[in-house]
This record gives structure tokens, sequence and C-alpha cells, in this order.
């Protein structure tokens, strides 16, 4: 058995983690003693800190900074930006096609009713004879749509941001 006397500080900690276990009971299997909480404490810190051997020549502040930047990693920041790319490129194409569909005509033809369209770029004849633009290649009209696109885009994302900041209130400045 080991007394422990709690300070302020000492119980403020308990019942941080007191309140963790009640949000998470299967942790301790319900158990919501003073001792089961100790204990628990106890064995994650030594089954997850001490005996992990990527820890053993960590000081207490480089193991303080290492549990901190635990959830940012640099595979995650990889995976946010090819996301952001993602997110943006969907955007471009779905603008695209809806510039796509509300194509108007060129010129309807009143004698016979024949209306006339310009040749749709989105078609296998044309990837054939003329190749496939993309926007990897800076110098197509294409790539520079979807770099003025992306720059629209930013500035749309930045003022929602900015409106939710403010609470709906945008000033014009």
């Amino acid at each position: 058995m080991i007394g422990i006397k709690n300070s302020r500080d000492e119980e403020w900690y308990f019942q941080q983690m007191k309140h963790w276990i009640e949000r998470h009971p299967n942790a301790l299997n319900a158990k919501f003693s003073r001792s089961s909480v100790y204990k628990f404490a106890l064995h994650f810190f030594v089954e997850n800190i001490a005996i992990n051997a990527n820890n053993a020549r960590l000081n207490y502040s480089e193991l303080a900074q290492k549990v901190n930047d635990a959830n940012s990693t640099k595979s995650d920041s990889k995976l946010t930006a090819q996301l952001a790319n993602v997110e943006n490129l969907l955007g471009f194409l779905l603008t695209m096609q809806q510039r796509q569909l509300e194509y108007i005509p060129e010129g309807v033809n009143l004698e016979n009713g024949f209306v006339k369209y310009a040749i749709n770029p989105i078609n296998p004849t044309e990837f054939q004879q003329f190749g496939t633009p993309t926007e990897l290649n800076p110098n197509n009209e294409l790539a520079q749509s979807y770099e003025e696109y992306k720059k629209i885009r930013s500035r749309d994302k930045q003022l929602i941001q900015k409106y939710h900041q403010t609470g709906g209130q945008l000033d014009d400045d």
C-alpha cells in the first residue's frame, strides 16, 4: 500500500484523469476507484513511455515534445497537401463540366431549325488530333485557367473562413 498525499495540483491531475476514464470506461472495466486510476496511469506510462526503446535516450523535454508532436507527422502533412490538391482539382473539373453543360449554341438556322454547336473539346477525336492538355504543362491554356481558378478558390475559401470567424459579419475592407 502506498500513501499519496494529495495537494491541489495532484488532485487536479487526478480529476482530469478520472474525467478521461469516465469518458472511456472500458479502459478500467468501469472501476473508478482511486487506486484503479493510479494503477492504470502507472501501467500506461510504463508500457507506452518507459519501456519504449525509442524513448530511452530522450530527456524529459524531448519526450514531452515527442508526445505533443505525435499527431503531426510528415506523412500526415503530405497527405493533407495531396487532399487539398485533389479538392482543388475536383472543384476545377466540376466548374469545367458545368461550363460544358451550360454551352450556348453558336447559331440556329431558322429555315431548317438546325442548331450549330462548336466542336466539343471533350471527345476522342479532339484528343487524338490535338493531344490532351493537362494542368501540369504551365504553358497551355488549361494550366493557366487552373492556376487562375486556384487563386479565386483560395480567395473564396479565405472569405468563407473570415465570415465564420466574424460570426457571419464581413466588413468591406
